[in-house]
């Protein structure tokens, strides 16, 4: 992923050593998570960091912010540390988002899954936005997440836990306040799964904000639009519309 900061962030998943730059990483289990920050022209790896536990852990997707923050998602097993943040894994695998500030430094963590397999897969940043179902505005930076779950889903809302059951497999699409501080928590903002009866799951995402990356005008608003990508069987229910496959 990049922003109009120069620099490009990547994301992925090693076994044993990773050497990127002049920095070598160990898994701390199965398979971690890396991401690294590059000088978008020269390629200079700028810093490269390690998410993992005993289990496994995996990148899937990358974006970044304003300022040189990076966020990513995927999917971990067991517990890992981001940040002050102690994510445990409710089932084999949870979907994850996690941030770094422009220095690498890990500020915090969500996870995102019930009993089974829940994979985050696509991450992307946009400001400014409002979230109508809260009904007002918020002119603060967010990140919107998509990916699938497996069954109920539990996720952290501010009026507290939202529990969703998906029909077999769901696609989802969460959007998130993006600030990039140590402590400050990964506010949900929105939430929905995307599917029907059979196999659906959604595996990317793009956004659109009306006034660039400034915030309104007085008396605007301007607006998230997820549009996402993926996969469904037979009929679907995609943000309130019924689809049907051929």
């Amino acid at each position: 992923g990049s922003s109009g900061y120069e620099a490009i962030a990547v994301v992925g998943s090693f076994t044993d050593v990773a050497t990127i730059g002049t920095q070598s990483l160990q898994s701390r289990g199965d398979d971690d998570l890396i991401v690294a920050q590059l000088d978008a022209e020269t390629g200079e790896v700028f810093w490269a960091e390690q998410l993992g536990g005993s289990g496994d852990d995996h990148g899937r997707g990358v974006a970044m912010g304003r300022q040189g923050e990076v966020f990513v998602t995927g999917w971990f097993n067991g517990q890992i540390l981001v940040g002050s943040d102690v994510l445990t894994s409710a089932g084999f695998s949870d979907a994850l988002l996690a941030a770094f500030d422009a220095n690498g430094t890990p500020t915090w963590g969500h996870r995102a899954g019930g009993s089974t397999f829940d994979i985050g897969e696509d991450v992307v940043f946009v400001y400014p936005q409002i979230f109508p179902t809260l009904g007002e505005p918020a002119f603060s930076p967010a990140v919107a997440l998509a990916g699938y779950v497996d069954g109920e889903i539990t996720v952290s809302t501010p009026d507290g836990n939202l529990a969703q059951s998906a029909q077999g497999r769901d696609g989802f699409v969460a959007a998130y306040r993006a600030e990039v501080y140590e402590g400050v928590e990964a506010e949900l903002r929105e939430f929905s799964l995307i599917g029907g009866a059979s196999q659906d799951a959604a595996y990317g995402v793009a956004a659109t904000h009306s006034f660039g990356y400034a915030p309104p005008p007085d008396g605007l608003a301007g607006s998230l639009y997820a549009v996402t990508t993926g996969t469904f069987n037979s009929t679907a229910s995609v943000f309130g519309a019924e689809v049907t496959s051929a």
